[in-house]
């Protein structure tokens, strides 16, 4: 079966699907064909689950994706599974965890807002007064 990955880095996404049985290594792999950095450069943690120390807990290479908890139920194409992936930046450091917010959507128009008293009139059309409809004989 099919699971569905979101894996975030600063402003990057990466959207990407793999079976159940593949491993985080061949995940790892994916996301190195995408950004040119060696599978063996690169963390990947579930950003839903954290250890016993409130941190986020790191994939390991050789685990399958189901062993990590993705299925088809908690990783779908309309609700993908959320991960951040980082890079190693020095002999044994490695980046924290860095993902950028998205930017918020704008405020609604006043025009497009529903009424909050039920009364389904509003709008720009809200004082049209209804035709009747011409009678077929």
């Amino acid at each position: 079966m099919d699971v569905y990955f979101q894996l975030r880095r600063q402003k990057d996404t990466i959207f990407t699907d793999l079976k159940e049985t593949n491993t985080v290594l061949e995940l790892k792999k994916t996301v190195q064909g995408i950004v040119k950095t060696s599978a063996e450069d690169i963390r990947i943690f579930n950003m839903s689950a954290k250890d016993a120390k409130n941190a986020y807990l790191e994939l390991e290479d050789g685990t399958t994706l189901r062993d990590c908890g993705f299925d088809a139920n908690n990783a779908r194409p309309q609700a993908p599974a959320e991960l951040a992936y980082v890079f190693k930046t020095g002999e044994n450091d490695w980046e924290d965890i860095d993902i950028a917010k998205y930017s918020d959507p704008p405020e609604i128009p006043e025009v497009m807002r529903s009424n909050p008293t039920g009364n389904a009139e509003s709008g720009p059309n809200a004082n049209m007064q209804p035709m009747d409809a011409p009678v077929m004989s």
